[in-house]
């Protein structure tokens, strides 16, 4: 399974309202069917979540996309090297210009997949996995 927010391998749940919240409900045995869903999700995904207040995937979803841009801020604005420019640096740094720009390029898909769950446009194939 992929994570739901930003399409890495799910190796976790994302509990859609967190369950500190649901915990803390006196009416957590009679709460609607979508209250307690769960998400596949990757770790990252799931610690920049963490307990905030966001009710819904699309929410979370675009919540992803604001952290993850913030957190790889310095990548994603690191300059484009071309093939030729890339081809004339030795070894050692040319293996870090590589993996800087594989690096980025996995975190703009990532923050693309993010917003296209926050817009909805992913909504239809959430698999949604109920806790109650």
């Amino acid at each position: 399974m992929d994570c739901i927010y930003c399409g890495m391998p799910a190796n976790t749940k994302d509990h859609v309202i967190p369950y500190s919240y649901l915990r803390n409900s006196k009416r957590r045995n009679n709460c609607a069917p979508s209250v307690g869903q769960v998400v596949d999700c990757c770790a990252e995904c799931n610690n920049l979540l963490g307990s905030k207040a966001l009710f819904s995937v699309p929410e979370r979803a675009n919540e992803i996309a604001v952290c993850l841009e913030r957190r790889y801020r310095k990548e994603l604005n690191a300059p484009y090297w071309s093939e030729e420019e890339i081809n004339e640096l030795g070894p050692s740094l040319k293996k870090q210009v590589k993996a800087k720009q594989f690096l980025r390029e996995e975190v703009l898909e990532r923050i693309r997949q993010a917003i296209g769950v926050a817009s909805g446009l992913q909504e239809a194939a959430l698999p949604l996995h109920s806790i109650l």
